[in-house]
């Protein structure tokens, strides 16, 4: 069964050219609803509120812990502003942080490799030309 799975991902991850691109969005939001777990370790404590990146604009509820997280997971300099925050916010923090940057590496890395093959592709004389009155 997880030799099957493990095909049924190559083979979509290699003949899909939106398969990657919907496999990072699902990983990005995974690690983003995990991140969501600080809430109950003391995001919102008194003591974390004192750290500069934390803040209870909605009153520390859903969309504040969706806030703190997603910020974590698209931007790492995030991890900064959490000094002072308790020690497994921080542990959350850094999770997040982490998982980002291999997210967006990855997504960087996808759109890096659909350039290159798109330029190739022109090289080889893959596309097809239609110009009226033009000289190649």
């Amino acid at each position: 069964m997880l030799q099957r799975a493990k095909y049924f991902l190559f083979l979509l991850s290699t003949t899909s050219n939106i398969f990657p691109y919907i496999f990072l969005i699902s990983l990005m939001l995974l690690v983003i609803s995990m991140g969501m777990g600080a809430y109950y370790f003391g995001l919102f404590s008194p003591d974390a509120l004192e750290a500069e990146g934390i803040g209870n604009a909605f009153g520390g509820g859903f969309f504040d812990t969706l806030w703190w997280s997603m910020k974590h997971v698209l931007d790492p300099g995030a991890l900064a502003e959490n000094y002072g925050a308790p020690k497994l916010v921080l542990v959350f923090a850094m999770f997040n942080s982490l998982m980002g940057l291999v997210i967006v590496s990855g997504l960087i890395g996808f759109i890096v490799n659909s350039i290159q093959s798109a330029v190739e592709d022109a090289r080889n004389g893959a596309a097809t030309i239609r110009e009226v009155n033009h000289i190649l």
